[in-house]
């Protein structure tokens, strides 16, 4: 992949990129992990909660969730004029050894709504 998670820009807001606040709420703080890895690393659930769980600096935190980045998910008729299956297909499920990986959809995703940050022109 071209892009670099450091090129995505994580002060833009996540929260309307997959069309459902808690789905890009958990963009983001993937995103921030792969930040911190400096690419686009695998990671297990256990790795991904730790870090969630230090970024919001709270223990009574409830654990990450993915929130249809996996799996699609029917969303009931509160958040549309009627239920309808949403998201799925942007991280792939675990492999065998528990590691998660973002796909490169979910990259172009992040990269064309948290728009690249800019670029110093010398």
């Amino acid at each position: 992949m071209n892009i670099k998670p450091s090129d995505i820009d994580t002060y833009k807001d996540f929260s309307s990129i997959f069309g459902h606040l808690e789905t890009g709420i958990s963009a983001y703080y993937i995103v921030k992990f792969c930040q911190s890895k400096n690419r686009w690393a695998a990671f297990t659930y256990a790795e991904i909660n730790c870090f969630y769980k230090e970024m919001v600096g709270t223990c009574d935190v409830k654990d990450f969730a993915f929130h249809c980045l996996i799996r699609p998910m029917l969303l009931p008729s509160n958040y549309w004029s009627e239920p309808r299956i949403f998201g799925g297909g942007w991280i792939t499920e675990a492999d065998l050894e528990g590691f998660y990986r973002v796909t490169p959809a979910f990259v172009e995703r992040c990269s064309s709504f948290a728009s690249y940050k800019m670029k110093k022109v010398a």
